[in-house]
């Protein structure tokens, strides 16, 4: 049977070091997978990235790098993602990878203007989305994992917005019939999400805000957890 390729361009944060796992681990829980089921790719380390035809599907995970840093193995890496997507193959790009994916389709990616967004926030489902194969039959407002200083400002031609929040105006998109980017972390954990909101709170309390009330509002939700299944069903990992 063909694997599910997690492309995971980055670490968790080190002070995380006490959650089990990491963006790869967290992302094959969700999928409900084990270890057999996928491969792990880490191109920032220097890794090539295979033939997406070798897989049943993709899924590029968050990091803390900076898309708009322009990297060697980034652009190589969105040459090969924008391949990906014409060949068909189903990606899901999450955080870094929805930054990263939405560049390679030809979208604009720059620094969130409305600053970081971290912790739980409502994310508010478009139109659209009551017909989208992964987003459609969730509810019109959800709550979400966010940690993220960067955005995809100007989506790639042709792609469908899914979803906003207050901070974010392009919360989810999809392109084509099988490639989705969400910005929000479908992955995380409401102990990875604090660890995050801990890591940013300087930026937060920059801004004016309190990160202590923002912590109080992190609640453990489901709905990442749907949206990882859902996306593994569209895969086909449900049938074997």
């Amino acid at each position: 049977m063909k694997r599910l390729l997690v492309v995971q361009p980055g670490e968790k944060l080190a002070s995380l070091k006490s959650v089990r796992g990491d963006f790869a681990d967290w992302v094959r829980a969700g999928m409900g997978l084990g270890e057999a089921d996928t491969r792990v790719v880490y191109p920032h380390r220097g890794e090539e990235l295979p033939d997406a035809g070798m897989f049943r599907a993709v899924v590029v995970t968050g990091a803390s790098a900076m898309v708009t840093d322009d990297e060697p193995w980034m652009l190589r890496g969105a040459l090969w993602l924008a391949e990906t997507v014409r060949a068909g193959i189903p990606i899901l790009g999450v955080c870094f990878g929805h930054q990263w994916l939405g560049k390679a389709l030809g979208g604009e990616v720059t620094d969130n203007p409305r600053g970081t967004e971290v912790g739980t926030v409502t994310v508010m489902l478009t139109p659209p989305a009551a017909d989208d194969p992964l987003l459609s039959g969730l509810p019109a407002t959800l709550p979400l994992h966010v940690s993220h200083r960067q955005s995809v400002t100007l989506l790639p031609p042709g792609a469908v917005r899914l979803g906003a929040s207050v901070m974010e105006a392009n919360q989810a998109f999809r392109y084509g019939e099988q490639a989705w980017g969400t910005q929000f972390h479908p992955e995380f954990s409401a102990d990875v999400v604090r660890g995050y909101l801990d890591y940013h709170a300087p930026r937060i309390a920059a801004r004016g805000l309190d990160p202590g009330t923002l912590r109080q509002s992190i609640v453990e939700t489901g709905y990442g957890r749907q949206i990882l299944g859902r996306f593994a069903g569209l895969a086909g990992f449900n049938s074997g």
